[in-house]
């Protein structure tokens, strides 16, 4: 297949090649060809034309899409409503309560102390297991009150449940991120690549108190929506990139997500909102 293919490409070369030397030569009155007849001559530039057109033809079939891309640049805003109390009310009873427990009592930070303490009270555990002595009471005695009230915890509702305090971890976490953002606005730039109605690109956006950025990439379209002919309307699909979030226990990982929106032209804005716990508020300015 590949001998074949070499020479029909071969051959179609050799013909336009032998096409050209003889037009010229003829047109020229160069060497064997200043004999030729002018009729001759006539048809072989006619030939060479259509060769040449051909393989233009050949040549343009090939070529990448011309695109013409328009760049635009937007200020980028989310303002966020409260979604503590919508995200809780999500919640099972039980790792509602889990949680509530930490949010009564420090948040994060209360639940770290709680999850070092019983660290160590499984371990004492083991031990007690093993050596048979009753280590627990001697760990007892060294603990203040709150962490007391922590090993309480553990045992009336953790124990029972394999793996409920990584459970109980992710669910502050994810609460940490919540209340970082609830009531509150974030801002970044959006750079929109625009070819006819498609757009794509990325939005730098810093998260309510963050002050490290996180990429958001976008696809999506501008449309008309429904009242006339002008494109007025994004309808946007966000893919935001892991980044990290502070809190008063430290610095800790904020997960990759997705979300889809529409946003509507309002003036010289573009607003739309989503719904994640509560309201989320997206709007667009061109600069």
């Amino acid at each position: 297949m590949e001998i074949l293919i070499f020479s029909y490409h071969f051959t179609v070369i050799s013909i336009i090649i032998v096409t050209t030397l003889a037009t010229l030569g003829s047109m020229g009155r160069i060497g064997i060809f200043k004999n030729v007849d002018a009729s001759y001559t006539k048809l072989l530039v006619g030939a060479l034309l259509v060769e040449m057109a051909a393989a233009f033809f050949g040549v343009y079939r090939t070529l990448p899409e011309l695109r013409l891309d328009v760049s635009e640049k937007y200020k980028f805003e989310i303002q966020y409503n409260d979604l503590a109390q919508g995200f809780l009310s999500s919640l099972k009873n039980e790792d509602r309560r889990l949680v509530e427990y930490f949010v009564n009592n420090g948040q994060l930070a209360e639940f770290y102390d709680f999850k070092s303490v019983v660290e160590d009270y499984e371990r004492v555990n083991d031990l007690a297991r093993i050596g048979g002595t009753n280590w627990l009471d001697y760990y007892q005695k060294l603990l203040s009150k709150r962490q007391q009230g922590y090993v309480a915890l553990y045992d009336e509702v953790f124990y029972k449940e394999p793996f409920v305090v990584e459970k109980a971890e992710r669910l502050m976490l994810r609460y940490a991120r919540i209340i970082n953002s609830s009531n509150k606005t974030g801002q970044g730039e959006m750079w929109a690549s625009v070819s006819k109605d498609k757009m794509e690109g990325i939005v730098v956006y810093e998260f309510p108190g963050d002050t490290v950025p996180t990429v958001l990439k976008f696809t999506g379209s501008r449309v008309s929506n429904g009242e006339g002919n002008n494109k007025d309307k994004m309808k946007l699909s966000f893919t935001q990139s892991a980044s990290a979030f502070s809190t008063n226990a430290g610095i800790f990982l904020r997960p990759s997500g997705a979300f889809k929106v529409e946003l509507d032209k309002t003036g010289d804005a573009y607003m739309g909102d989503f719904f994640s716990f509560g309201e989320v508020r997206i709007e667009l300015w061109e600069m």
